[in-house]
């Protein structure tokens, strides 16, 4: 896939009326950092992690 920016997936999903994002695909605990995560908390968005446990 390509990079985006925060903004640039916020503007995307939040057209969308779910307030929950599961990060998953790869291994995302390789790719989240605190700032993505704070970000959508301070958006109000819910989340959690889908991972392989490796």
């Amino acid at each position: 896939g390509k990079s985006m920016a925060l903004d640039e997936i916020y503007a995307e999903i939040s057209s969308y009326p779910c307030r929950w994002i599961i990060w998953t695909g790869g291994e995302p605990t390789l790719q989240l950092n605190e700032e993505i995560v704070a970000f959508f908390k301070d958006k109000g968005y819910r989340q959690a992690i889908e991972t392989n446990g490796t």
